[in-house]
């Protein structure tokens, strides 16, 4: 294989018994227009590999790489099972229930390519039952941006690409996290240069209230992120993050506010309680 035959980008989908979602998926990336060589790798993180009849036509023809997570299951993992089996010189990923719409990779190259950025995103919406109802999401950074514009949330979809050699760096997603595995991975990323987020909603994800997603559960993930990275942002900043802890779990109480408000310095944990005091009393009324 000569080095002009070698990907530009590897789209990485990890798979977990969603058969007819991993080939919409797939379809989606497919139908990109993209000048350079495109990798298309599915990890099928199922300990039955459901995935693989209804992409066999696809691997038959070798327009996809499928692999087989055969060890350790989730999303981390399998994500970085799926960078291993990568040749690109950029990487990104889609998750199993999620749409590129047409011309997204080709337009987060174009602003990757100038190797200002860590890492291009663009911003997304989100659809309901096969785009029977799509909900655009307001409020979306754009642009340029750092890693203080996520301390607090993560505003980035799992689709942002990223070198293939800082990726490694890195060394992936930490797979102790049960989840929000990515936004971790972005902190850890953005300490090494700026990102820039492309004002294009191209990045549909799929929200179907009958579907089951890691992040339903993401008191858990925000509390090993506070842990993680104390150091780096500071013990307000920790204080904050173990109060939105405490509001996902639902155990956001006044006296756990006011014992890290005071062991911590920081009204913040004050103020958030506050302001869900508000805005529940105003749904109320």
């Amino acid at each position: 294989m000569t080095h002009s035959d070698l990907p530009t980008i590897s789209i990485i989908i990890p798979t977990c018994n969603r058969p007819e979602g991993a080939f919409r998926s797939v379809q989606s990336v497919l139908s990109q227009s993209f000048d350079g060589v495109l990798e298309v790798i599915v990890v099928d993180d199922s300990p039955t590999a459901t995935a693989r009849t209804a992409l066999e036509n696809l691997i038959q023809s070798g327009q996809i790489q499928y692999v087989v997570n055969q060890k350790v299951h989730g999303a981390a993992h399998a994500r970085n099972l799926g960078v291993k089996h990568s040749r690109g010189t950029y990487v990104t990923f889609l998750d199993d229930d999620d749409i590129y719409l047409p011309g997204r990779l080709n337009s987060m190259y174009q602003v990757m390519k100038t190797n200002q950025y860590i890492l291009v995103s663009s911003t997304r919406f989100h659809e309901f039952f096969d785009f029977r109802t799509i909900r655009p999401l307001p409020g979306q950074i754009s642009g340029e941006f750092s890693v203080q514009d996520i301390q607090y949330k993560n505003d980035i979809d799992i689709g942002f690409m990223v070198k293939r050699a800082d990726f490694d760096r890195l060394q992936g997603f930490d797979v102790k996290f049960f989840n929000l595995e990515d936004w971790d991975f972005l902190i850890r990323l953005l300490q090494l240069g700026k990102g820039y987020k492309i004002n294009r909603q191209d990045y549909a994800e799929n929200v179907n209230p009958d579907r089951e997603r890691q992040s339903n559960n993401g008191y858990i993930g925000i509390s090993q992120i506070a842990e993680k990275h104390r150091a780096f942002f500071g013990d307000q900043w920790y204080a904050k993050m173990l109060s939105l802890s405490a509001q996902s779990e639902l155990t956001l109480h006044l006296s756990k506010v006011l014992s890290y408000s005071c062991q911590y310095k920081t009204l913040a944990p004050l103020k958030l309680y506050l302001r869900n005091l508000i805005k529940n009393e105003s749904i109320h009324k």
